[in-house]
């Protein structure tokens, strides 16, 4: 049980900065900029409208819409350490979220961890509609879909070692979400 309370502490905190809402973003630790990132964004795709976004320190890479640009999000308390990349369009949101837990979480079951963390977000504003088990190559992951009010969100969630990514897409009817997901890679 003290185990599993633990399990929950550490992935609400991981929780709360995934969020795609502005409570995220005003958590008091949270700093906002868009040039000062240690991602390296390359060269805008304006064919498709997407940027291809990528981090040798945090070993991923992926997509982002272009318009009407890139946010980068932080949040820095003593149990994990997160960065986000955030864009929106005209019909969509999209986030990549990645951090790293300052504490060991390796005594923990992978789906224990995804299964917690996914419980954090039902509660009475929000319905859960689809969750499932995925994976990225080694790493597991959960998928999930969630309703509030007339906003569908979906969420992956992949841990890699001591490190923790989050893709979500908000309305992903009208976006782009399985070009957006299929493009991220852990490396």
């Amino acid at each position: 049980m003290k185990s599993l309370n633990f399990t929950l502490v550490i992935l609400m905190l991981g929780t709360v900065a995934c969020l795609p809402k502005a409570q995220a973003i005003n958590l008091s630790k949270t700093q906002t900029n868009q040039s000062q990132s240690q991602l390296v964004l390359a060269q805008a795709n304006t064919i498709s409208g997407w940027k291809n976004v990528s981090s040798s320190t945090w070993n991923f890479s992926g997509i982002l819409p272009v318009e009407p640009g890139v946010m980068t999000m932080k949040l820095n308390n003593e149990h994990i350490f997160m960065e986000a990349q955030l864009a929106e369009t005209d019909e969509s949101k999209y986030g990549i979220f990645y951090g790293q837990y300052r504490i060991d979480i390796s005594q923990f079951q992978p789906n224990e961890l995804l299964t917690a963390f996914v419980s954090e977000f039902q509660d009475k504003s929000k319905k859960m509609l689809e969750t499932r088990n995925i994976s990225l190559g080694r790493y597991p992951g959960k998928e999930y879909t969630y309703q509030e009010g007339q906003k569908i969100t979906k969420v992956r969630v992949f841990l890699a070692g001591q490190r923790i990514y989050v893709l979500f897409v908000e309305n992903p009817a009208v976006g782009d979400a399985s070009r957006f997901f299929n493009a991220f890679k852990i490396l």
